[in-house]
């Protein structure tokens, strides 16, 4: 906001946020959450548009939308999973261990 106040609150989130995400379009928001849930938000309204709950066994570290749509986001837990959502259906599309940063790379196709 141009005065700097806050234009909205989205509220979702049973603890504190620990990262957060927009799409490359602009018109999604993404956040992860010390209540290992991830919320995915509409920017401009405020609505919430999904809830993935349990999304780690530990803390969102990171949560990262893809820069080539808006339908992919990565996330990173304290528990150590690098995993990939659909975020219209909300499924999970794989897992990995050892993760403990999301980066996409430029074109989409890889997570790091």
């Amino acid at each position: 906001a141009r005065t700097g106040k806050a234009e909205q609150a989205m509220k979702g989130h049973v603890f504190r946020v620990s990262s957060v995400s927009f799409s490359a379009d602009g018109m999604r928001l993404a956040s992860g959450s010390f209540d290992n849930s991830i919320r995915v938000w509409d920017a401009i309204t405020g609505l919430l548009l999904r809830a993935i709950d349990d999304a780690h066994g530990r803390h969102v570290r990171r949560v990262q939308f893809s820069p080539t749509d808006s339908r992919r986001l990565a996330s990173v837990g304290y528990d150590g999973t690098l995993k990939q959502w659909d975020v219209d259906s909300g499924d999970m599309r794989w897992s990995v261990e050892g993760g403990l940063f999301a980066v996409f790379s430029p074109d989409g196709r890889t997570i790091a």
